[in-house]
């Protein structure tokens, strides 16, 4: 549970004042769908002003074209630099990270986080098709 000052508390309230409704989902933390991927944000309980927002699942990474897949990550994140790309369980998955301790306005960080994962996710489906669907 949350209180008012606490940073996950801000966060979630700027989410609803965007107009996002995240959903508390244990053990993730907080679901939410937004331009129509699913985001969760992971509060951080060793340090909470600390935000992780990420797009789970984005791309299910097949044996053969593991290779291909870790070239574009290595290529995106020298080229995007305030989001990180990798895969998890088997997927590819982008995400913001942010420390907000130094931050006046918690909802410009959140717009800021969600269009960085959107853009990346756009960068890496050219790269997918560039390298491996052509």
């Amino acid at each position: 549970m949350t209180t008012p000052t606490d940073p996950s508390h801000q966060v979630l309230s700027a989410l609803v004042f965007m107009g996002i409704m995240p959903v508390e989902r244990e053990p993730l933390g907080y679901v939410f769908e937004y331009e129509g991927f699913t985001f969760i944000y992971e509060p951080q309980e060793e340090d909470p002003w600390f935000v992780y927002i990420y797009i789970p699942c984005l791309y299910l990474v097949q044996q053969e074209e593991l290779y291909d897949i870790l070239y574009i990550i290595n290529h995106m994140n020298s080229r995007v630099k305030l989001s990180k790309t990798f895969i998890m369980e088997d997927h590819v998955t982008v995400a913001f990270e942010c420390d907000l301790r130094s931050k006046s306005n918690i909802t410009d960080i959140l717009e800021t986080a969600l269009f960085t994962c959107l853009e990346t996710v756009r960068v890496f489906r050219d790269l997918l098709n560039q390298v491996c669907h052509q």
